[in-house]
């Protein structure tokens, strides 16, 4: 009998390696774990080799499963999403951050519309297909099966990034929370509802055809994710919180780490801080959010670093900045001296992180 369970199809997403621990995991059709539950049940066949683009080229999907022996709770809904957040925004950051510091690796997912959780999955007994959405409740047979990834995704085997330093913390901190079931404390309650917004947040701004507001929106969204993760309890949440827990981190390249740039708090006094790179970049979210959110005349150069025409877009940056928020949050990367003990794999993270931050002072590439 198979120890683990099919759950979801993640249909946009198509992997070679698995991806989890040992209580769940996002994997290959051909992992040894599902590889004799989908050649000992028709459903399972139909879901895994029924999926094609909109031209017929055909695609195979990872699937997430989950371990039998997990406990009852790593099957609720916000169990499997706070894990597949984590996996899809770390990789969202590693996607823009070798964008933006230039560069050319294998392709990594860059919104999180590739880790989607197909609608349809099978049932318990795996011999019907079960539609589910807030829209429609659906039973169906199998043999009919055909499905279809998103049009406005590209098709292609995706290399995920895993076992950074950061996502083991954070899934530590998810076995806390699902699997030991410490659902009441603070800590583990922002985090996952912040992981939850920020998946939001980095979804592909298409809704009303990437207009300018599609991207405000965002940027909202990327907004209330950071504001979440500052939330002291006690007290409302704001920018100037958000903006501490950005200073947490200490960066390597000093025009990261000192405070060489300069912002305008809003009100009467008009009063001018110090502050770092970071912090400025996401001071002008915070007030790209207001205008678009506020209802206030907006244009696209809002939606640049300094308002400047020839630099890339604030919502290439929002998944950089939540990455240094989410080592501040977790209390890693706290001196130029920790760089010292990384693994390389993390070194050379850091390093990509810092240089694509670095480019929001320079012009975009033509």
């Amino acid at each position: 009998m198979a120890d683990w369970i099919f759950i979801f199809v993640l249909h946009n997403l198509s992997i070679k390696d698995a991806i989890g621990n040992e209580f769940i995991a996002i994997v290959p059709k051909n992992d040894s774990r599902i590889s004799n539950l989908i050649s000992e049940h028709g459903a399972l066949k139909y879901i895994t080799n029924g999926f094609s683009d909109h031209f017929k080229r055909k695609v195979e999907p990872a699937v997430l499963i989950v371990n039998k022996k997990a406990p009852k709770r790593v099957l609720y809904n916000d169990a499997l999403a706070a894990f597949r957040n984590i996996i899809a925004i770390l990789n969202i950051a590693e996607s823009w951050q070798q964008f933006l510091s230039g560069y050319q690796q294998p392709f990594i997912p860059n919104y999180s519309d590739y880790f989607d959780f197909y609608p349809i999955s099978p049932s318990k007994d795996y011999k019907y297909f079960l539609t589910w959405s807030p829209a429609l409740h659906g039973l169906d047979e199998p043999k009919d099966f055909r499905g279809q990834t998103s049009p406005e995704i590209a098709t292609s085997m995706n290399a995920i990034r895993f076992n950074s330093e950061l996502e083991k913390k954070l899934l530590v901190h998810w076995e806390e929370r699902f699997v030991k079931g410490k659902e009441g404390e603070w800590f583990n309650t922002i985090l996952f509802r912040s992981l939850e917004v920020a998946y939001h947040a980095s979804a592909l701004p298409l809704k009303n055809g990437s207009t300018i507001y599609d991207y405000g929106y965002c940027i909202a969204l990327w907004v209330s994710a950071f504001e979440i993760l500052a939330h002291p309890q006690i007290e409302s949440s704001s920018y100037k919180l958000v903006m501490e827990l950005l200073g947490k981190v200490d960066f390597n390249a000093k025009k990261l780490r000192n405070r060489y740039y300069s912002i305008t708090l809003p009100g009467k006094k008009r009063i001018k801080l110090r502050v770092t790179l970071a912090q400025k970049l996401y001071f002008q979210m915070h007030r790209c959010r207001n205008d678009f959110i506020h209802g206030n005349p907006v244009n696209k150069r809002d939606l640049l670093p300094d308002k400047n025409e020839n630099k890339y877009s604030l919502n290439l940056y929002a998944p950089l900045l939540y990455k240094v928020a989410l080592k501040g949050f977790l209390g890693l990367f706290k001196g130029t001296n920790d760089l010292n003990l990384l693994a390389m794999s993390d070194y050379a993270d850091v390093r990509r992180l810092e240089k694509g931050l670095l480019s929001a002072l320079n012009k975009r590439r033509s």
